[in-house]
């Protein structure tokens, strides 16, 4: 019998190949532990890196949330004057002509208010305005007025800036001088020495999501 052949056959060559093969086991078991550690790792490392992701979108949706809680509570009283006011949605040219006719009246001016309304266009503003829900129309509104003084004309804005049911704005506005004559109930004589022509925007702003 050669020595090889008793190497092989004795009890301490078929220890040492079990201790070589579970050798090489545990490696390749340690092997797959590390590669599955760091499998493992890079995945846990992408769920935490989701899991920030969700919470910063739920942060800023909140942030986002709570900015438009603000809004409505700092805008919706003037909203609601809108609304009232007949701004939202409508355009209450009737209401604005009786209303000029009353004050008119109660100015007691020589001649009544003359008037002319034209139809609304969308508002083409001097600045850039923020892009939203609403679209501003505006209608412009020409004047003529014969006052007995200059004073007239501030009474008439005034009175009619606190009962306009609408918002307006008096980009223009020239008097000049006139002779009319006119006979009084008393029959006493006043002559008109002013005319004032003045134009007016008023606004209205239209929901684009409306359906109505």
């Amino acid at each position: 019998m050669t020595v090889i052949a008793m190497f092989h056959k004795s009890p301490e060559s078929a220890l040492l190949w079990k201790v070589s093969f579970i050798f090489i086991i545990a490696i390749l078991l340690g092997m797959a532990a590390v590669w599955g550690g760091m499998t493992y790792r890079d995945s846990a490392h992408q769920q935490i890196q989701s899991i920030q992701n969700e919470l910063t979108t739920i942060k800023n949706k909140k942030e986002s949330y709570i900015k438009e809680l603000d809004l409505v509570k700092n805008y919706k009283p003037l909203y609601q004057t809108f609304v009232s006011k007949g701004v939202i949605n409508q355009e209450p040219r009737l209401k604005w002509l009786e209303t000029i006719e009353q004050i008119g009246q109660g100015l007691k001016l020589t001649k009544p208010v003359r008037y002319k309304l034209e139809v609304r266009k969308a508002f083409d503003p001097p600045f850039s305005l923020p892009q939203g829900h609403f679209v501003l129309f505006v209608s412009l509104m020409t004047l003529n007025m014969d006052l007995l003084h200059e004073g007239d004309i501030f009474r008439f804005f005034n009175a009619l800036e606190q009962q306009a049911y609408g918002i307006f704005s008096v980009p223009s506005c020239s008097i000049k001088r006139t002779t009319t004559r006119y006979r009084l109930q008393n029959n006493a004589e006043w002559t008109t020495s002013l005319e004032a022509e003045c134009a007016l925007h008023w606004f209205t702003l239209w929901d684009k999501e409306d359906k109505q």
